[in-house]
């Protein structure tokens, strides 16, 4: 799980500046928001998360599912929003998994897929 200092710092570094708010037109937000981002003060809205992970080159998936977390103070709710978190990444690869068993030995649809599920699978973990 990546925390929305992760999200707004890669959003910067991508985006090729230092200032978080900066970040605000991109966001369609008030420069005061980015500030209370990152105290923890208030979150982003759902579209607005989409629209940093886009920023930051990461899952908008996974950017909402983080931001449920955060939003949720209960033990109880988080532990429910971090199992979907870690069930939907062992989805992700049982599916790359399973494409690599499906497609025939020997073809260059095997070899792109195996390739690609190589990627996803390094690149997630």
């Amino acid at each position: 799980m990546f925390t929305i200092d992760d999200y707004l710092d890669l959003a910067c570094k991508r985006q090729g500046t230092t200032s978080r708010r900066a970040l605000a037109p991109l966001l369609g937000v008030n420069p005061s928001a980015i500030s209370l981002y990152s105290t923890r003060r208030a979150w982003p809205a759902d579209a607005t998360m989409i629209r940093l992970a886009n920023l930051a080159g990461l899952d908008s998936a996974q950017a909402l599912m983080d931001l449920n977390l955060w939003r949720n103070d209960t033990p109880e709710v988080r532990n429910k929003y971090q199992q979907i978190s870690d069930i939907l990444k062992r989805a992700a690869v049982s599916l790359s998994l399973a494409a690599i068993l499906v497609i025939p030995a020997g073809t260059q649809a095997e070899q792109n897929v195996t390739s690609s599920a190589v990627t996803v699978y390094y690149g997630k973990y």
